[in-house]
């Protein structure tokens, strides 16, 4: 969580900007991931898989986010 929440805040630290329906925006980065024992996430096509899954949390509830998750 701190390396994802360190790097998000690089990128923003950047002030880089877009602009989209003639507005400034800052580029922000959301981040997702998962963590655990090696056994436990499976290989690595299922470990993409699930990252991937808290990716879309992480912009879908705001975007500009780390999301982790735990897999026992």
């Amino acid at each position: 969580m701190e390396l994802g929440n360190k790097i998000r805040n690089e990128v923003e630290k950047l002030n880089l900007y877009y602009i989209a329906d003639g507005q400034k925006k800052n580029v922000t980065i959301s981040v997702g991931g998962i963590y655990g024992r090696g056994l436990q996430l499976g290989n690595v096509s299922t470990i993409m898989e699930a990252a991937d899954k808290e990716l879309y949390k992480a912009k879908e509830t705001g975007r500009n986010k780390t999301v982790l998750k735990l897999v026992n």
